[in-house]
């Protein structure tokens, strides 16, 4: 999970939609995109769990954080079956697992620039 931050923090442009989940609890906050980062001795640490998403047209890859954001863990892959379905699995997960943010990751071309692919994750984001 560490090396996922870093890579965050070095690519912020990564990074197309972070979703507060728990609002009320403030868990991932107003920092960066979203996510509240926790600075420490140069360290980033996110708080709470975090539900990461790889999107595809066919299919969407998963992955969750433990509660302290050492680690990650691969989930099954979610087939697509159209936004709403598909939005209705991945509350599913963030209840499963009590996520404090979703995280999907925001696939840019080379130099940076906004691609096909970016901007449909950015419709499936909102």
């Amino acid at each position: 999970m560490q090396r996922f931050v870093d890579t965050l923090h070095r690519h912020r442009r990564l990074v197309a939609a972070i979703f507060t989940v728990y609002d009320e609890k403030d868990n991932c906050g107003q920092g960066f995109g979203g996510l509240s980062w926790l600075h420490n001795r140069g360290e980033m640490r996110m708080r709470g769990r975090v539900l990461a998403i790889d999107f595809g047209m066919k299919r969407m890859g998963l992955a969750v954080s433990d509660a302290l954001g050492l680690t990650a863990q691969g989930l099954p892959t979610l087939e697509r079956r159209g936004r709403e379905d598909d939005v209705r699995r991945i509350a599913e997960l963030v209840e499963e697992y009590s996520a404090a943010c979703v995280l999907l990751g925001n696939p840019l071309g080379s130099g940076g620039q906004e691609t096909e692919m970016s901007r449909r994750v950015a419709a499936f984001a909102e």
